[in-house]
């Protein structure tokens, strides 16, 4: 797993080509850095994802529902908006199936867990952050066409 985390924002000057009478930019490199891991990591994720669109009904013994078709297009979809906002499952193993026919992906940092469930038309989630003062959020299913990360997930992936 890789985790980059640090407890106060890093900060670099970029100075190349900045004019002289201007002043120097300054770019958070640890979110550069979130989004150059989250760039290597992320055809992994595709991987795994239509690896899990191949699961046949019954894939776990017990009767799980096999992943529609609608499911593997809505998590492709969803991974995609998570992924311009910077972020990704830190591994291909953070992508599950369950035996309802939903996917399964969880973003972890030192700070917690948010563990997001695509369905065919809506998205389940919990967070448990280990902050004792940070309050730990669910919901059972929030509309949404998957394109867009919802405004109340992309809080809770922001304070990890």
């Amino acid at each position: 797993m890789i985790t980059i985390q640090p407890s106060q924002p890093i900060f670099i000057e970029y100075v190349i080509n900045t004019p002289f009478n201007k002043k120097p930019e300054y770019i958070n490199c640890a979110d550069f850095l979130k989004e150059q891991v989250a760039s290597a990591i992320f055809p992994s994720v595709k991987n795994r994802i239509s690896v899990l669109s191949y699961l046949e009904d019954n894939w776990d013994g017990f009767g799980a529902v096999k992943i529609s078709d609608d499911v593997t297009k809505n998590t492709y979809k969803f991974v995609d908006a998570v992924n311009k906002l910077g972020y990704c499952p830190a591994s291909a193993d953070d992508i599950y199936a369950t035996p309802y026919g939903t996917i399964v992906l969880e973003f972890r940092s030192n700070f917690g867990l948010v563990s997001i469930e695509i369905g065919r038309e809506k998205i389940g989630y919990f967070t448990d952050f280990n902050d004792k003062n940070e309050h730990n959020n669910h919901s059972d299913g929030i509309d949404t066409d998957f394109r867009i990360v919802p405004l109340e997930l992309r809080e809770n992936l922001a304070k990890l």
